[in-house]
Parts: C-alpha cells; structure tokens; sequence
C-alpha cells in the first residue's frame, strides 16, 4: 500500500506522545516478497529508552488508526527484536479483516523483515529490507 501521503504518516507518527519518541526510533523500508499485498511499504518502529516497550506505525496503521499503536517487544538476542501488533478492520475488496503482523529488526545490522497473516486464512505475506535511525526534525 503505497500512500503519496506518507510524509503526513510520518507527521502524525509524531503525535503519537512523548514516551514513544523518547527512546531510539528507526525507519524501516519494506520490499514485499509476495504480490498478494498487506505487506507496508514502510515501517516506523519508536523504541522507549530502556527498549523495554515500543510502539509502531505503517501504512495500514496510518489508514486505519491514524495514531501509532504499541507492539508486543521480545527481544530475540543482543539488538535484535520481534515485534508483532494486530489490526482490524483492514478492508479487502469483499470484507474487513484483521492482520496479524510481525517485524523482526536487528538493529545491529539495520536489517528488517516482515511477516504479515490474514486471520482466518491459510497464507502469509513477507517482505525484507533496511533501516536507518529516524530522528525527529525540528
């Protein structure tokens, strides 16, 4: 989903409260592996300071939420992190459904990957990329 408003994502990300901003932030650029779509274009992930809680946001966030949402954080080893969020309401062209999404990001190599399933059915739509740091302008 690619939105020309994306900047305005990002703009509004801003808004999502001073907690999620305080810590670490990181933009990741998503290249699907799958044409079946759900799979963001662009995912920003706000780490807290202590990398105890984040929250994220993506196209489809952007879409149906308008406000960044917080993901359950594991950490899977030294600076990497699964974080997975779902969201409802995501219209098909026959009904609304609810994603169920995962972001794996190690921030030591600042690679990310993307898996993203359809509840209630049988698939999975993947996507890989880079990330970089994402600072605040001022």
């Amino acid at each position: 989903m690619k939105h020309a408003g994306i900047i305005a994502a990002t703009l509004l990300a801003w808004a999502c409260g001073g907690a999620a901003l305080a810590g670490q932030n990181y933009d990741c650029k998503i290249k699907a592996h799958s044409s079946d779509g759900f799979v963001p274009s662009r995912v920003l992930v706000f780490f807290e300071d202590d990398f105890a809680a984040a929250h994220v946001y993506d196209d489809y966030i952007h879409t149906y939420r308008k406000h960044a949402i917080q993901a359950e954080l594991t950490q899977m080893g030294p600076k990497k992190y699964q974080l997975s969020w779902d969201l409802d309401g995501v219209e098909t062209t026959r009904e609304r459904v609810m994603t169920s999404n995962i972001l794996r990001i190690d921030i030591g190599r600042m690679r990310a990957t993307y898996t993203g399933y359809v509840k209630g059915y049988f698939n999975y739509n993947r996507g890989s990329g880079k990330c970089v740091i994402w600072k605040k302008k001022k």
